[in-house]
């Protein structure tokens, strides 16, 4: 069963519409966006419109949105997220992990959420 256990939040004035559990950037846009290349800061916790602020949640374990099917396996690289074009989390693959699949979870689809760990 999935669980949000939030450490840190921070409060994020976005540059663009960002919906609800998907990766924020540090520009305030969506992480994978066009707005910005910015790193990921953390995961939306609700919809926000641009210029507003809006909590973004940057350590603990995170509910976020599925961008397609995800399924950890058995070494530490096979749990690793990263982000699609609108912010939903994906399997790392080749890219470097901004996030980890929390133990137990998987995502059979985009639009499935699953609980992720960044630290």
């Amino acid at each position: 069963m999935s669980q949000q256990s939030v450490l840190f939040t921070y409060p994020v004035k976005l540059s663009q519409d960002v919906p609800a559990k998907r990766f924020v950037n540090y520009s305030g846009a969506i992480a994978g966006g066009t707005v910005s290349s910015a790193p990921v800061f953390g995961v939306s916790e609700y919809d926000g419109l641009k210029n507003t602020v809006i909590p973004v949640h940057t350590q603990g374990s995170i509910i976020i949105e599925a961008g397609g099917a995800i399924s950890g396996g058995t070494t530490a690289t096979s749990y690793g997220v990263y982000y699609d074009s609108v912010g939903r989390a994906v399997t790392a693959g080749t890219n470097t992990a901004v996030a980890f699949l929390a133990p137990g979870q998987a995502a059979s689809g985009a639009g499935d959420f699953v609980e992720i760990i960044i630290f």
